[in-house]
This record gives structure tokens, C-alpha cells and sequence, in this order.
């Protein structure tokens, strides 16, 4: 049974309602943008405004910010949002009237988009609310930043769970959420569960703009759109068919857990059931714009409307690294399959391309001293969990067999003799590598690793030979390919993260493709190919529906406790740690620091709910971090010495030395030090109100301040 709220129904469909809306008036600037480049259509422009309402705001407060011209000052952001919109309304005016096109057309054509972002919006945000909890993975994480960015006021920010350190780290798009908090005032314990949904939606409005570019109407792009963020993969169902797993929240973990080394990769319906508010999470959206924008730059055939596309490429390009690094890869992945297919249209744009270039530089360069820092960098080879062909199938299955299906119904197209030859050639040579790496770490003869590799040589030799489906599908392909290809090849910082991030990219980039392939039949076996697409694809989303069923075992009892409130179940194991939690939210002013008990309550409690930056806290995250380790180990070190101590003024030095504001002390203190507890070194605090002043005491939680000796 879910805790209750003190936040009620009424209030919390007020804030959704309100969420969503802010949306609308987001988009308007950049719809106006966009509409200038007229081959792209009004739907698309449409959808891509709604991408871009919470990024490209995003940046127009943050740059000035970074650049250290102004702090965010929620009235100030307030403001701009409101010019933004009254400027976009404007222009989109101004350009109706000169064009004299119909407002009602166009509003006409936006619908498919806008409804499809709020029926994606909803059905996500309707789930969460059976199952909120920020409990498991890094939700913790991810809620702290949250909190931590509603909070700050300037950027480049410190580190939440190191204070006065420089965060090092893609925060860009947790950012972006928080604006959308301070905008609605909407508190954080509603909105995480609301910007995980919003990531679900804006995903799907990037869909299904590249679908239109790959060729699909309207309502073609809508339905593959809802595909791209709700199919399952063909792990869960074998496990329910196969292995007879019951349809609980252990076949949820195990549908992500396909890899030998116990570790995991997620797909977005996976992500958003879980509601891991990450920059993985978010910044897809954005990559998928930005391949977006790429592709179109190609297609391009009005100069005019060519550089209007090279300019958005590279704005969302720069702002692709500072939401999710990892999505580069993606983006690199796609740009190299366009030289290989398209290498003279590439050279003909060299001066759009040299622009999106500059472009991104200028959109990242306010965010290069969070980005590019001393993180500890290790580059490697997979030398003993290599993926095999079986995990590969299970995950990527279902689009994998759609085009491998649409691929046999062009057979009767013809393909030429030097085609054959070409796609051959290309095939034995990445069988060839692959052996070489095999053999070179000492694992030459493991044929099921091997056999891995011939899925994405096989994927471009489709891509050779099919000439006939739109450039779009086939270059989105390639670039899957040969992601898959250089999986177990190169792995940065380490292989957990590689193969996290880059299938979670990979599962909509293939399901794109293989969305592409279905419209684009040929003339052989069509029918036969086309029902048994169709029937992949329903498969794939009765995967899904096992996956949503997966988390909600007993839903007409979920269903009487809906509750969009994440923060409720969250204090219930310390109930005075909540009443101070709730005590310090409404009175305690800035953005002060914080020490409590090291490595126990959750990451730091009053961080992780309030946003105050820690002195120190979760080691192994603040060190990828870029924050040198001996300086975590020394703060870890006088946080256990701070509590230990009888001398009160030793403890009174550390605070003042480190500029610690307050600190705590609750049950998970007493838990975390329990040889001193009911000793001398705890009784400093109320035997030397000289030194500690007691702020605010609730039942066994109580939260002190340094004084002035």
C-alpha cells in the first residue's frame, strides 16, 4: 500500500496539467525557426519545438549563466520563458501573415505530433503513479540532482555530493528539468515521476519527425513512434514462453539482466518503467534530433533552407555532449554511414557542415569546464565477456527480423552481379577483423562470440545491395551496424557502461530502421513479408505489455492507491528525519552545506530531498566525477572524526575550516556510529550551545549549526 500524501489528488493532476502545458508556449520560438526551413513540414517542425522547448530553453538560460553574466534567479527565468513565448508567437504571426497561410491548417497539421507527445506523456506519467517509488539503480542519484538544481543559482555548479568542488559531469539535461519545476512551481516529490514521462514523450516526438523523413505519413509515423517507446524486447517474452518466469518484478529485472556478466542494458520502455531519471534517459531524445537534423541536411535540396538545417544540426550537436555524452557515439555512427553512402552530397555541404561544426562548438563552449575535466579515462578490450549472438538476438530481435523479412520481399528487384561482389567483400572483411580481435586477446576458436559478428556484417551487406528503400532507412541501418560491430571492440571507462549506453541508443535506432524497411516493400512475397512484419511488431509490443504487467502484479489495488507523490514512501523508515526534512524545506534559506554520517541514508538525506550540496558522499560516483579520490578520502575521514570526537573544538574546526553550514544528527547517525551514540562524543553537540547551535529538533533528528566560539 503506497504511503499517503500530503500533497492531494486535486493538486497533483494541477501539476500535471500544468507541466504539460508549459510546453506548449516552449515551442513557440522554435517552431517559428523551423518553419523557415519549408521542406520541412508543419508536423514536424511541430514535434521537433517540443524537443527543442526543453532543451533549446534550457540553453538560452544556461549559457549567459555559465559564461558567469547572471545567476538563475527563478524570477528572472520566468521572465525569459515568458519572452520567449511572446517572441516565438510573433514571429509565427509575423510569417503567417506574409505567407498567408491558415492558422487553422496549421493547426491542422500539428495535432498528429501534439497528440501523440501527450498521449505519451500521460500513459507514462499514468503508470508511475501506480508504482512511485525512487527506491533501486541510481534514482537516488538522480533525484539529488534534481533537487540540487532547483536549488542553485549558479553554474558552472559544485558538485552535489561534494561541495565546493566543480561538478564534472553531463548534467545539462537534469538541469533542464529542474527549470520546469522552478517555472510551475511544481514540487520535485511530483515532478520527477512527470519529467520521466516527458522523456518518453519527447523521444517519441523525435521518432517520429525521423520517420516522416524516412517516407512514413502521418499516422504510419505516429503508430512507429509509440512502437520505438513501448516495445519489449524478445528476452522477456522467453523468459515467460521458455523458462516459465512468472510475471512479476523479477522478470522485470531479469528482462534487462541478458548479458553472462550479470550486468545489464536497458531499452527505453525499460528505463521509463523503471523511471531512471539519468542523462542516458533524457538525452536520447536530443541524439535522435540531432541524427535528425543530420539526415535532413542530406535530403536538403533548397540552399536556403539547407543552412537553416545546418545551423539547428549544430545546435543540438553541441548540446548533445553536456546532456549525455554517450550519444555521440551515436551521432558519429550515423555521420560516418552518411560519408560511406552519400561521400559527394557529404562534400557538396562541406561549408552547412563546416557551420553546424562552429555551430556546436559555440552552443558547448559555455559547458567545456564541466564536460572536459581530470575524469580517470581507461580504454580497454573486452577480453573475457564478450556479447554472442544470442544476447544480441535477444535484444535487438524483433527489428532485426523486420528488416531481414523486408529485405527477402525485394529479392525480385534485382541485385547486380558487382553488388553482390561489393557486399561479399564487406562482409568477409568485418568477419575477418572480428576473427583478428578474437584471436589477438587469445579467444580465436569461440564460434558463439564469433557468430555475434555476422549480424551487423550481414546488416551491411543488406544495406549494399537494397538500394531500393529510402536513403534515410538504410544510412540509420549502416550506423546500427556498426555499433554493433565496434560493441566488443573498444570500451571507454568500462564495459558495463558501453554496452548500457550504447544498446539503449542502438534499440531505438534499429526499431527506426526496421520501421523504415516496413513501408518501403518490394514487389516479391510482399504480402507474406508484410504480415509477418506486422505480426513482429505486435509481438514486440505484447513483450511490452508483459513488461508494464511485470511491474504492476496487483494493479486494481495500485489503481486505489494511484499517487504521483515519490517523496512519501521514501521517509517512512525515519519518520523524524522526515518531519526535519519537511521542517528545513519551508525555513531554511540559500544554498547552504551539509554533513551527516558518511556512506549510510540513502546518499546523503538531506541532499538527495532538499538539493544542499553534501560535504561528502557516495565515493565510487563523485570520483568518475573528476573529484580527486585522496580529496574524498581525507572529507570521508573527517566526517567519521567530526562524530567520534569528545573534544568539541576539535569538531567545531572541522565545520568552520570546510564552511559547513549545518549537520545532523538522527537515527542512521546512531546506527552509523553506535560505539559512540549514547557516549560523551554525541553530547558535545548539547553540552556546548557556545560552539553548536541547536536550529531545529523533531523527535530523534535534530539539526545543529556552527557558532561563533
Amino acid at each position: 500500500m503506497m504511503e499517503s500524501s500530503p500533497i492531494s489528488p486535486v493538486m497533483q493532476i494541477t501539476y500535471v496539467v500544468l507541466w504539460s502545458g508549459l510546453f506548449l508556449p516552449a515551442a513557440l520560438l522554435f517552431h517559428a525557426m523551423l518553419l523557415r526551413a519549408k521542406e520541412i513540414p508543419d508536423d514536424v517542425s511541430w514535434a521537433l519545438a517540443k524537443v527543442f522547448g526543453l532543451f533549446g530553453f534550457a540553453w538560452i538560460i544556461a549559457a549567459p549563466a555559465s559564461a558567469g553574466l547572471c545567476e538563475l534567479h527563478t524570477e528572472w527565468i520566468r521572465a525569459v520563458f515568458v519572452g520567449a513565448a511572446l517572441l516565438g508567437a510573433f514571429l509565427l504571426g509575423k510569417q503567417f501573415r506574409f505567407q498567408r497561410r491558415s492558422l487553422r491548417a496549421h493547426g491542422r497539421a500539428i495535432l498528429v505530433p501534439e497528440i501523440l507527445f501527450l498521449s505519451v506523456f500521460i500513459v507514462f506519467t499514468f503508470i508511475w503513479s501506480l508504482h512511485c517509488s525512487l527506491g533501486g539503480g541510481e534514482k537516488a542519484m538522480n533525484f539529488t540532482f534534481l533537487n540540487f538544481f532547483i536549488r542553485n543559482n549558479q553554474l558552472p555548479p559544485q558538485d552535489p555530493w561534494a561541495a565546493g568542488v566543480q561538478m564534472q559531469y553531463y548534467y545539462f539535461g537534469s538541469f533542464a528539468h529542474a527549470l520546469w519545476h522552478r517555472l510551475g512551481g511544481i514540487p520535485s516529490a511530483v515532478g520527477y515521476g512527470l519529467a520521466v514521462a516527458t522523456n518518453a514523450a519527447t523521444l517519441a516526438s523525435a521518432c517520429y519527425a525521423m520517420l516522416r523523413l524516412g517516407g512514413l505519413r502521418e499516422s504510419r509515423a505516429f503508430q512507429g513512434a509509440l512502437v520505438c517507446v513501448l516495445a519489449g524486447n524478445a528476452q522477456t517474452l522467453w523468459l515467460v514462453l521458455a523458462e516459465r518466469i512468472p510475471i512479476n518484478s523479477d522478470l522485470f529485472w531479469k528482462g534487462s539482466r541478458v548479458f553472462a556478466h550479470g550486468h545489464f542494458s536497458e531499452f527505453p520502455l525499460w528505463t521509463y518503467l523503471f523511471a531512471d531519471l539519468h542523462a542516458h534517459n533524457i538525452g536520447l531524445a536530443l541524439g535522435i534530433t540531432c541524427a535528425f537534423f543530420l539526415l535532413a541536411l542530406m535530403r536538403s535540396e533548397s540552399r536556403s533552407s539547407s543552412w537553416i538545417l545546418a545551423a539547428f544540426l549544430g545546435f543540438s550537436a553541441g548540446l548533445t555532449p553536456v546532456s549525455n555524452t554517450w550519444d555521440v557515439f551515436m551521432i558519429i555512427a550515423i555521420f560516418v554511414a552518411v560519408i560511406l553512402t552519400e561521400p559527394r552530397r557529404a562534400l557538396a555541404l562541406w561549408p552547412q557542415l563546416a557551420l553546424a561544426g562552429a555551430a556546436a562548438l559555440c552552443t558547448c563552449a559555455p559547458f567545456f569546464a564541466s564536460i572536459v575535466g581530470p575524469k580517470p579515462l581507461a580504454v580497454g578490450i573486452l577480453r573475457s565477456e564478450w556479447v554472442s549472438v544470442n544476447q544480441v538476438l535477444l535484444f535487438f530481435g524483433f527489428p532485426i527480423m523486420i528488416v531481414l523479412c523486408g529485405a527477402l520481399a525485394r529479392l525480385e528487384d534485382g541485385i547486380s552481379t558487382r553488388r553482390r561482389y561489393w557486399a561479399a567483400s564487406i562482409f568477409f572483411l568485418m568477419m575477418g577483423l572480428a576473427y583478428f580481435a578474437h584471436r589477438q586477446i587469445g579467444n580465436p576458436f569461440s564460434v558463439l562470440e564469433l557468430a555475434a559478428q555476422v549480424i551487423p556484417a550481414l546488416l551491411v551487406a543488406i544495406v549494399v545491395t537494397n538500394w531500393s528503400v529510402t536513403p534515410v532507412a538504410r544510412q540509420i541501418l549502416l550506423a546500427s551496424a556498426l555499433l554493433i560491430f565496434a560493441i566488443e571492440f573498444v570500451v571507454i571507462f568500462d564495459r558495463t557502461i558501453t554496452l548500457f549506453k550504447t544498446f539503449f541508443q542502438l534499440s531505438v535506432l534499429l526499431w527506426l530502421a526496421a520501421l523504415m524497411w516496413l513501408a518501403n516493400q518490394g514487389s516479391r512475397f510482399t504480402r507474406l513479408m508484410r504480415v509477418a512484419q506486422v505480426g513482429i511488431v505486435c509481438v514486440s509490443l505484447a513483450s511490452g505489455a508483459v513488461l508494464i504487467k511485470s511491474i504492476l502484479p496487483d494493479f486494481t489495488k495500485r489503481l486505489r492507491a494511484a499517487n504521483l507523490d515519490s517523496i512519501a514512501p521514501l521517509l517512512s523508515s525515519e519518520r523524524d528525519m522526515g518531519k526535519l526534512l519537511q521542517w528545513m524545506s519551508a525555513n531554511i534559506q540559500g544554498f547552504p552545506r551539509i554533513l551527516d554520517a558518511w556512506g549510510a541514508g540513502g546518499l546523503g538525506r538531506v541532499t538527495m530531498n532538499l538539493g544542499f550540496p553534501d560535504f561528502a558522499h557516495w565515493e565510487a560516483h563523485t570520483v568518475k566525477r573528476g573529484v580527486p579520490h585522496q580529496e574524498i578520502l581525507r572529507r570521508k575521514e573527517l566526517i567519521n572524526e567530526f562524530y567520534r570526537t569528545d573534544d568539541a573544538m576539535r569538531a567545531h574546526e572541522i565545520l568552520v575550516v570546510n564552511g559547513i553550514n549545518f549537520f545532523v544528527v538522527s537515527e542512521t547517525e546512531r546506527r552509523t556510529y553506535p560505539e559512540v551514540s549514547a557516549s560523551t562524543p554525541f553530547q558535545k553537540f548539547e553540552v556546548n550551545p557556545q560552539l553548536f547551535a541547536l536550529i531545529h529538533r523533531e523527535g530523534g533528528a535534530a539539526l545543529y549549526a556552527p557558532q561563533s566560539p
